[in-house]
């Protein structure tokens, strides 16, 4: 039901009793909201209530139906409402930092953004009351109610800064000071103007500018602020990311200094972070180590801008930085370990280090581990970027990458002492090399029984595994072929308006993940030629949320069989859905790279099966097979089933017994001896549940006793979905691990039309990139229908698209966002379809749009423009006059239900028009007030240049 229809059903008491029942914050958080409801010392999640209140009631609440639900359900129930400011998604980030990135001045910026730092706590505005949002282009706004009362634009003109001031204040500055843009009315009488300057610096203001706005502001708060039309258009268009720049101005600094920031000195930060080395015993640190870097280098430092830095840039770096650039958490530490990140362990030299001098003597490996040290000798002298596996004994306890030359230990009069405490003699022969150090946990150490103390190791298979211990701690395995390349998210989402191009980019970026080699450029018939293959091949699988999506029909639920012969019962099974499809196919190719003695044992008998099923066929077709029981009696083959199943039937009996593949398998791979089952009901029950035992058992031994059974990898075949879900049963978490597996890609669209907690259930967690089989985290759980063991594949990518202007759906669930990387796809001025000059004007199809849009942002949002794809490659002028009759027009009409005088300011006179002197008659001659009747323009051909003319103002 709609939330206003919930709040009327609602009786105050019953809310007032619920929420008496509950703790303080005793309810989850579960939906994300950043909006918290109060009344007395008690707070609660404002979506978590009124869920916990929808649950009692058994009634499924449409948020999406009002934009002030929390408001009008304050208002009824007499809660009061807090924002938690510091709350913001990383949509919002992107979206704050790319208009950053934008700006001409940033030093303006950041001064308008002090100054809306002032007037909020100046004038005590209660967060909730007050939005920020960033417009087309390079607009920043604060709005109260539903007015505009703060504005900065980046134009190409230059940078405007408009103020609301009323009739009080603007009476105090000279009009010659500014540039009067728009008039504000309440009931039809002006009481204020929005003031606009052109300013290259703040310090230009005129005189009293500042003190007068913040006092319009005050004024104009105090007057709105008890009445709902101040809130009616709350929150929706809302950056709460800007909103928390002005809120606090230290990450005002923060947010506009890091978008400055070279993405090497990004890197360089997070690199800080992660391993919590302390700011005061770093030598550069955040906004003061991008000009020390600069001073370092002195050189042009355009090249420190590129995204990718080459090995021989890193070199030159370190060569550039001074001598005071060194020690732990320093930027020179940062790039040595950069620069063995790059390094190419598969053509470096593996080494063993045994960590006593001779027998019977300590061990020095305490030593060599808190000096993160290596130590050897001449004639093994290891090179930069060597990896050496050291050990105590037999026993293997560490591995080390060589960060830095060997030098002789003479030159290191600090290790004299501790070295000779060991019986290490101090010669010139004798090296020392520091390492960057990775301790093994105890079940990842083993025994290596090399006798000498220094060797470069030959086995491969140790060298392997050095490798693959080492990568675990330094980052995942280099699997070009499934990710392409690391910057391809796991879990994305492109959102944005109607006809930007969502669902045409998942194409593109689907065929990228999957086939990196592919030419995109192409012409677009071939590009969707090869997304056709990848398809029809199994390696992208499209689906599309709605309404009624389930659980049952993404991840698994059962479905009634088509009865066979015999049945006398409808019958259920567990039906996988396009989720867990896709999975067992990501998971089943990393299987088949290679094949565990228990997967060769599955598909063995697959083909065993086959076999048996071409004799079954032969002997039926020349009369009857007959098939011995464990008794030593015999069934008949009845037949075989439309799903490839055995009938089964015994001597003159009359009912037939199914026997499935599926099960079969399941039995194979349990019971390795037949002749060990003592009771074939309760064993084979406790595998394969309720059945004719007496059936399975007599099949199961035929295919396993006939006289050429195939092996798998003796010929090519195909392999049943059955069969791959068994042997993905069987794969352990080294085998994620150790196989990389084809790309697979799973496309949905409209992704927030569905109610995404139901669809995914308690998958929700295990797409998470480090919740995925093999990973560290690696998570699986027990599906409800099947009870089979499930974890989703490191090789599945999930694209979703979602459209900003559907108002029928809620906002995406914040469990499912905070696991994906947002994209947004805006209008893309640029095209060369949209620079086809209007007739009859300057203008281009782009301006055109640009113009739509920039009104569409002022009167509604970004999310509500209209996309470039409604205007591309148009025969002018008729195909224009299509796209407005049976495009724009009907958008706009959505968009603004049908509230023609905003159309109008949107399209212009040429495209809505005003009936004159209409009237119905009426039913009595009472009189009827008089109202404007509006009435959409069928523009054709002849008409459309005018009218677009009048929209752009030429």
């Amino acid at each position: 039901m709609t939330f206003s229809d919930f709040i009327s059903s609602l009786d105050p008491a019953y809310v007032q009793e619920q929420w008496d029942q509950l703790q303080d914050n005793e309810l989850d958080n579960a939906k994300g909201t950043k909006y918290y409801i109060r009344k007395g010392k008690k707070e609660q999640p404002f979506k978590a209530f009124v869920y916990h209140l929808a649950g009692l009631k058994n009634a499924k609440v449409d948020f999406s139906s009002d934009d002030s639900t929390r408001y009008r359900f304050c208002e009824a129930y007499g809660f009061e409402i807090e924002e938690r400011i510091e709350i913001y998604d990383q949509t919002e980030r992107a979206q704050l930092d790319a208009f950053i990135k934008k700006l001409s001045d940033k030093e303006l910026f950041r001064s308008y953004m002090l100054f809306c730092n002032k007037v909020l706590s100046k004038t005590k505005i209660d967060p909730y009351h007050v939005r920020f949002t960033i417009a087309v282009g390079t607009k920043a706004r604060m709005i109260i109610g539903q007015r505009i009362v703060l504005s900065f634009h980046d134009s190409k003109e230059g940078v405007k800064v408009s103020f609301m001031l009323d009739n009080q204040s603007s009476e105090k500055i000279d009009s010659a000071d500014y540039q009067q843009t728009f008039e504000f009315k309440s009931g039809g009488v002006l009481d204020a103007i929005f003031a606009t300057i052109t300013l290259s610096n703040w310090d230009d203001l005129p005189d009293q500018m500042e003190a007068e706005s913040m006092a319009s502001i005050r004024r104009y708060y105090d007057s709105v602020s008890g009445g709902r039309i101040t809130w009616g258009t709350e929150a929706k268009t809302t950056n709460s990311a800007l909103k928390l720049m002005a809120f606090d101005h230290n990450v005002l600094y923060t947010f506009i200094d890091q978008v400055n920031y070279y993405p090497l000195v990004i890197e360089y930060m997070d690199y800080l972070k992660e391993d919590e080395y302390a700011t005061s015993t770093v030598h550069v640190y955040g906004e003061n180590v991008q000009p020390a870097i600069q001073k370092a280098v002195g050189r042009d430092d355009q090249w420190l801008k590129e995204e990718q830095y080459s090995k021989e840039i890193i070199l030159q770096l370190l060569a550039d930085l001074p001598a005071g650039f060194k020690g732990a958490g320093t930027f020179r530490d940062f790039l040595e370990d950069k620069l063995l990140s790059m390094q190419d362990l598969n053509s470096v030299t593996i080494w063993k280090l045994g960590c006593n001098w001779d027998s019977g003597l300590e061990s020095f490996y305490p030593y060599l581990k808190e000096h993160n040290i290596l130590l050897g000798v001449e004639e093994y002298r290891f090179k930069m970027g060597d990896l050496v596996l050291i050990t105590e004994g037999y026993q293997a306890r560490a591995i080390a990458q060589v960060s830095e030359d060997m030098v002789s230990v003479l030159t290191t009069p600090e290790h004299h002492d501790p070295f000779r405490s060991y019986s290490i003699p101090i010669e010139d022969g004798l090296l020392v090399a520091k390492a960057k150090w990775r301790v093994l946990n105890e079940d990842e150490q083993f025994e290596y029984k090399l006798q000498k103390g220094i060797r470069a190791i030959q086995q491969e298979k140790t060298k392997k595994r050095v490798i693959e211990l080492w990568q675990g701690t330094h980052g995942e395995k280099n699997n070009a072929s499934v990710m392409n390349n690391i910057t391809k998210p796991l879990n994305q989402i492109l959102y944005g308006p109607p006809g930007t191009g969502k669902t045409y980019n998942t194409i593109n970026k689907a065929i990228a993940i999957c086939d990196a080699d592919f030419d995109l450029n192409q012409d677009r018939s071939i590009v969707k030629d090869r997304f056709d293959e990848l398809q029809k091949a199994g390696q992208i699988l499209f689906t599309t949320f709605h309404q009624s999506m389930s659980y049952e029909d993404f991840i698994e639920g059962l479905k009634p069989l088509k009865p066979e012969e015999g049945d006398e019962f409808v019958k259920y099974e567990v039906v996988p859905g396009v989720f867990k499809k896709v999975c067992i196919e990501a998971a089943f190719s990393i299987a088949r790279e290679k094949l565990s003695l228990e997967t060769e044992d599955i598909l063995d008998f697959s083909l065993a099966y086959d076999s048996f099923m071409e004799q079954v066929e032969e002997q039926l077709s020349a009369g009857e097979m007959r098939l011995k029981t464990k008794t030593g009696g015999e069934v008949l083959v009845d037949s075989v089933s439309d799903r490839g199943n055995v009938i089964i039937k015994h001597i003159d009996g009359s009912r037939s017994y199914t026997v499935s593949k599926q099960r079969l398998t399941k039995l194979n791979a349990e019971i390795k001896n037949l002749d060990d089952v003592s009771n074939i009901n309760d064993q084979f029950r406790e595998i394969i549940g309720g059945s004719n035992s007496t059936a399975y058992w007599t099949v199961l031994n035929a295919i396993r006793n006939q006289s050429d059974i195939p092996k798998a990898t003796e010929r090519k075949r195909t392999y049943t979905f059955e069969e791959k879900v068994e042997v993905v049963k069987k794969m352990d978490w080294d085998e994620y691990r150790e196989s990389q597996g084809k790309p697979y890609v799973l496309i949905i669209d409209e992704i927030n039309r569905g109610n995404v907690s139901q669809i995914f259930g308690e998958l929700i967690t295990l797409i998470e990139e480090s919740k995925r089989a093999g990973k560290k985290e690696a998570l699986q759980v027990q599906l409800p229908y099947s009870r089979d063991s499930f974890s989703v594949p490191p090789n599945l990518f999930i694209i979703g698209t979602m459209n900003t202007a559907d108002r029928s759906v809620e906002a995406l669930d914040v469990a499912l966002r905070r696991r994906f990387k947002f994209d947004f796809l805006g209008p893309n001025y640029e095209l060369e379809g949209l620079q086809h000059k209007i007739e009859g004007t300057e203008s281009t199809l782009a301006d055109l749009l640009k113009v739509i849009n920039e009104r569409i942002a002022f009167l509604k949002d970004e999310d509500h423009q209209i996309g470039h794809s409604y205007f591309l490659e148009k025969q002018l002028p008729v195909d224009l006059s299509d796209t407005f009759n049976t495009n724009v027009i009907p958008l706009l009409k959505e968009y603004f239900y049908n509230d023609y005088d905003k159309i109008s300011l949107i399209l212009g006179n040429g495209f809505i028009e005003i009936a004159e002197d209409w009237k119905p008659r009426f039913a009595t001659d009472d009189e009827v007030m008089e109202r404007s009747v509006y009435r959409v323009k069928k523009v054709g051909k002849s008409e459309i240049i005018s009218a677009v003319m009048q929209c752009i103002g030429e």
